[in-house]
């Protein structure tokens, strides 16, 4: 299970306490969900274990990494081990828990 170090400074998602295969995967884990968000042209909210997200569409995907263009940045490589979360951007919840698109 993913979880929130209080030890980090940066305030970063923990992935230390994994063992390796755990991290393998949910490597694995996110290449799949990038894999149907990318077969259905879903928009992809993606969360970093560094705590950076980007928002946008997956435009390539290869064996250990994709490509997204990100609404802000442009296009992005995003490598699956750095992936925390990845969620379809119309459901990813705002602050005050209602999803994009359900007012």
């Amino acid at each position: 299970m993913d979880s929130y170090n209080d030890n980090d400074k940066r305030g970063a998602y923990s992935v230390a306490e994994k063992t390796p295969e755990e991290k393998k995967e949910h490597s694995e884990l996110m290449a799949i969900k990038a894999d149907v968000f990318f077969k259905r042209s879903t928009p992809v909210h993606v969360s970093l274990y560094n705590k950076r997200f980007y928002n946008g569409a997956i435009i390539e995907m290869s064996s250990d990494f994709f490509l997204m263009v990100d609404k802000v940045l442009g296009d992005l490589p995003i490598f699956f081990a750095q992936i925390y979360d990845l969620v379809p951007l119309e459901n990813k919840p705002h602050q005050d828990g209602v999803p994009n698109g359900r007012r």
